[in-house]
């Protein structure tokens, strides 16, 4: 797929900039001025002149857009006055040019880290800071760049925790979320998770919240990432390392809700 970018000229930011396209001008063009200069022989010059003056228009046309302010007609065909010396072929005839191309070389090259150098910095999110449950499930793997695996771990580490809390280890997955953050009283055997800041006779709905969001979330960690990651054959396989930072984040959220809320059971 062709790549294309916002040109380094604001002023025209209506058409669009095809950088493949035109660092191979400027290599095509560096290539034939190395060739160019390295032979003595003027048969030789005679054969490549021609095609590095084909090349002038595109050059020209690059640097007013890409460079505009160091753009000066004519920098392109060897022929600037102060250094051309009429039936000599000498390496100086180049010297514009080739400064010129190199520093579009510079701006072609560079448009990804000057848009990195450019953008916005938003917040950093070390994975250290993770719950201990998820990082230390997940540190030896991440290290070792085993993404999928990583957040599979953590993911069973914060459920085995939760399951210690609420003495249960018979329940798992979704059902195991779906019992503990459940809004119903505590059955025999099968504890609850509270969140004492929530006070449920000031305020039955936020006490609701609370707790059904914690549920709720609960079970979207086990389905949508635990269960999707023990599949081989999934999607889920080639889990990027951004994409496995933010599951083992929202695993993380899931783990400090678990170790801050208070076993109920039943009475």
């Amino acid at each position: 797929m062709t790549e294309h970018h916002s040109p380094h000229n604001d002023s025209d930011s209506a058409s669009a900039i095809n950088w493949n396209e035109a660092d191979s001008v400027v290599d095509e063009y560096l290539s034939l001025v190395k060739a160019y200069e390295s032979t003595n022989s003027e048969r030789e010059h005679d054969d490549l002149y021609p095609q590095i003056i084909e090349l002038t228009p595109l050059l020209e046309l690059l640097a007013e857009r890409l460079d505009p302010e160091h753009y000066s007609q004519g920098q392109f065909d060897g022929k600037s006055p102060s250094i051309f010396l009429l039936g000599e072929y000498t390496p100086l005839t180049w010297y514009r040019g080739k400064k010129t191309i190199h520093r579009l070389k510079g701006i072609i090259d560079g448009r990804q880290r000057r848009d990195v150098l450019l953008s916005p910095t938003g917040p950093q999110l070390p994975a250290s800071g993770f719950h201990p449950w998820v990082w230390d499930a997940a540190r030896n793997l991440w290290q070792g760049k085993h993404y999928k695996q990583a957040v599979f771990e953590a993911a069973n580490a914060v459920t085995l925790q939760a399951q210690v809390k609420v003495k249960d280890t018979n329940a798992e997955g979704r059902n195991l979320y779906s019992q503990i953050f459940s809004t119903k009283d505590p059955d025999p055997g099968k504890a609850r998770l509270r969140f004492l800041e929530y006070d449920q006779d000031q305020s039955q709905d936020t006490w609701k919240s609370a707790h059904e969001g914690a549920m709720h979330f609960g079970m979207g960690c086990a389905l949508r990432i635990r269960n999707l990651l023990a599949h081989p054959d999934h999607s889920e396989s080639t889990l990027t390392e951004q994409g496995a930072l933010e599951y083992l984040a929202a695993l993380s959220i899931l783990a400090r809700w678990i170790d801050d809320a208070s076993p109920i059971e039943f009475q």
